[in-house]
C-alpha cells in the first residue's frame, strides 16, 4: 500500500475510519431532526403567579406582574435578570401595579417592549 509502514498503514486505516463514522454521525443528525423542548423550572412561590397552559401545543403563559418573583418575570420577552429586579423594586416601593400600563414607568420598559409582553402579564 504505497510503500507505507505497518505503524503508517494503521494510522491511515484509523483516520479512514474515523472520518466515515464522523460524515455517518452528520448525515444521521440531519436526516433525524430532534424535537426540542424549552423546559422551565421555577420555585414554589413563583408558582401562585404562574398561570398557562402547560401542554406541548401551547406555551403560552401569564405572569402576574404583582405576585411574582424575580425568576418568573424572567420568562416574559425581553425582561433579563435585572430588568425583572427593577420591576419587583418598583412594586415594592410604589405599590401594587393598578393597570398593565403603569409597567411603563418601571426605567427600561418602553413602548416596544411592553408591547411584546402585554399579552403574557396580569396585575390579577
Amino acid at each position: 500500500m504505497f510503500d507505507l509502514k505497518r505503524q503508517e498503514r494503521l494510522i491511515v486505516i484509523f483516520l479512514t475510519l474515523t472520518l466515515i463514522i464522523g460524515a455517518a454521525v452528520a448525515y444521521f443528525k440531519k436526516s433525524r431532526p430532534v424535537a426540542r423542548v424549552d423546559i422551565e423550572t421555577f420555585r414554589l412561590d413563583d408558582a401562585e403567579s404562574y398561570s398557562g397552559d402547560d401542554s406541548m401545543s401551547g406555551l403560552n403563559t401569564t405572569i402576574n406582574i404583582n405576585s411574582s418573583g424575580v425568576e418568573a418575570l424572567m420568562r416574559l420577552k425581553g425582561v433579563g435578570q435585572a430588568l425583572a429586579k427593577r420591576i419587583v423594586d418598583y412594586r415594592t416601593n410604589k405599590g401594587p401595579f393598578h393597570s398593565k400600563d403603569e409597567l411603563m414607568n418601571v426605567k427600561g420598559v418602553g413602548q416596544k417592549l411592553f408591547d411584546k409582553m402585554k399579552n403574557n402579564i396580569s396585575i390579577e
